[in-house]
């Protein structure tokens, strides 16, 4: 992997299929408009080659924003993938299990290519106010959890056993610095 020399501001990127576009066009605008210094991309799955009418739709509410971000549609073409083996994770995966296992490596793409910190969101997500001052430049990878405190047991849902099968972190939301990967 070729690491570029000049290194670029706030990327947020998220992973849709094109029957999620409605929901992703909320996270977009709302990108757009509670934080307009930060770029974004969208990768499109399910044998999506031409994303030009995502990327219309991308560009529908750039037009209202009063930032000046960079806001696209990528298909898994124009990604480096790195070491992983995208094509067996397409036929092995449910499209769901697919997105997931894109992440890590979606996110070291972004990294790659330059950015000084790549954050993941799901598309389902809506942001109301800039987050950039909550993520800790001397952290290299954000996480939210999905608890802040222990689980009681009081024989309720969650479980313990309910977080461990679902993970301890929700991968909704992730943020790394390229020293991330160090």
């Amino acid at each position: 992997m070729h690491v570029q020399s000049q290194r670029r501001r706030h990327l947020v990127c998220s992973i849709i299929t094109p029957n999620y576009l409605d929901k992703f066009l909320v996270l977009g605008a709302s990108v757009a408009s509670a934080m307009p210094e930060a770029d974004l991309r969208v990768l499109v799955l399910q044998d999506c080659d031409d994303v030009g009418v995502i990327q219309d739709a991308i560009d529908g509410y750039l037009e209202t924003s009063n930032g000046g971000s960079d806001h696209r549609a990528i298909t898994i073409g124009q990604c480096d993938w790195g070491d992983f083996d995208v094509e067996s994770a397409a036929l092995f995966y449910t499209v769901l299990e697919f997105a997931t296992s894109l992440k890590p490596a979606l996110l070291r793409h972004f990294v790659v290519e330059g950015w000084d910190r790549v954050t993941y969101l799901d598309p389902d997500t809506k942001v109301f106010a800039d987050f950039s001052m909550l993520l800790d430049d001397a952290t290299d990878v954000s996480l939210t959890p999905h608890f802040l405190t222990d689980i009681p047991r009081d024989d309720l849902k969650p479980s313990t056993n309910d977080i461990l099968q679902a993970g301890f972190y929700n991968l909704g939301f992730c943020s790394v610095r390229p020293s991330g990967g160090e």
